[in-house]
């Protein structure tokens, strides 16, 4: 069963929403006090090469099976598909920005609801 278009757009979202969380996670961590909400340059550099992994093309898509368990399924692409994949990439990290500027404040806390 080939996954749907929508599941990957999900899985793509899903991955950039992940990566936001994980970069953020990072910055607070004493054990690694290189990454932090001064160092933005990494910071940058960081959320770009894990936006690449995500779109390049290496995607997995967790299903339900029909005798009550699960599939996850892990697609990797061409070499052709990988060279293309520079547009997607592109658009990977531009939601990645979008969710990191919508979410999380200047001074690089969690808005207030």
């Amino acid at each position: 069963m080939t996954p749907s278009p929508e599941l990957h757009t999900t899985s793509t979202f899903a991955a950039s929403a992940v990566v936001v969380f994980v970069l953020q996670i990072l910055k607070k961590w004493q054990k690694i006090p290189w990454i932090n909400q001064e160092s933005a340059k990494l910071n940058r550099v960081l959320a770009v090469v894990l936006s690449g992994i995500s779109a390049l093309g290496v995607t997995w898509v967790f299903t339900p099976a029909v005798n009550g368990g699960h599939v996850i399924t892990i697609t990797i692409p061409s070499l052709v598909a990988i060279v293309g994949a520079a547009w997607i990439w592109l658009k990977s990290f531009a939601i990645q920005e979008w969710i990191y500027q919508s979410s999380v404040t200047k001074d690089g806390s969690a808005p207030k609801p």
